[in-house]
């Protein structure tokens, strides 16, 4: 099933509840509204946020399994809805700028950025980051389970609060730059030859495998 979603189904109530088929669902936004998307039992899911305007942005909390809110921030009238949604397997950004946050429960199969400058950060919590050639990679707790299986089209990565270990590809390079943020954490190169370059201030630098630079880096 494919929904299409725009501002004008909202005017006709305060919220509104979108129930997926039971097969796959595809949700696409082209503005937000408040209420809830439940993709229902369908196993690929996907529900494509709307494009932010100029100086906007979409805010994606992954706060349990397939499950979240979207919002909208910046300093262009963004919209002051909240999107509430269940069961997704795989979330999309707009044409403009996308940050995919994941909380303490945050589980999701795939999330791609799409269009614009986008970020996804950690949870606050020890993860390992395993970074792809071109601009693809998972996301996991370090040692234990990956919570997010896929990503895409990320231009920026933060970690959260906890240790975060980026492992870089061993031929190709990632298409973007990640920030440890808080948090004693690591750049590993790839298994080949790697020239690393710091530039002091921030623990910032670049690196083989990595089309951006590395900041936050302890």
């Amino acid at each position: 099933s494919i929904f299409n979603a725009s501002l004008g189904i909202a005017l006709a109530a305060s919220s509104i509840t979108v129930n997926g088929g039971a097969h796959n669902n595809t949700f696409n936004l082209y503005s937000l509204f408040t209420g809830t998307v439940n993709g229902n039992i369908g196993t690929y899911n996907i529900l494509r946020g709307p494009d932010a305007a100029s100086s906007n942005q979409n805010d994606w909390l992954v706060n349990s399994t397939g499950g979240g809110t979207l919002t909208q921030s910046g300093t262009n009238s963004p919209s002051s809805s909240t999107i509430i949604f269940t069961n997704m397997g795989t979330l999309a950004g707009g044409s403009g700028n996308d940050v995919f946050t994941m909380g303490a429960s945050g589980i999701i199969a795939a999330i791609n950025g799409n269009g614009g400058a986008n970020t996804l950060v950690g949870r606050d919590a020890a993860n390992t980051w395993t970074l792809n050639g071109g601009i693809t990679g998972s996301l996991g707790v370090t040692g234990s389970n990956t919570y997010v299986t896929t990503f895409s089209d990320l231009q920026s990565l933060s970690g959260g609060t906890g240790t975060d270990i980026f492992i870089l590809p061993a031929s190709g390079s990632y298409t973007g730059a990640v920030n440890g943020n808080g948090g004693g954490d690591e750049v590993r190169g790839g298994n080949r030859i790697n020239t690393w370059t710091i530039t002091g201030a921030g623990n910032t630098g670049t690196v083989t495998g990595l089309s951006g630079s590395f900041s936050n880096v302890e």
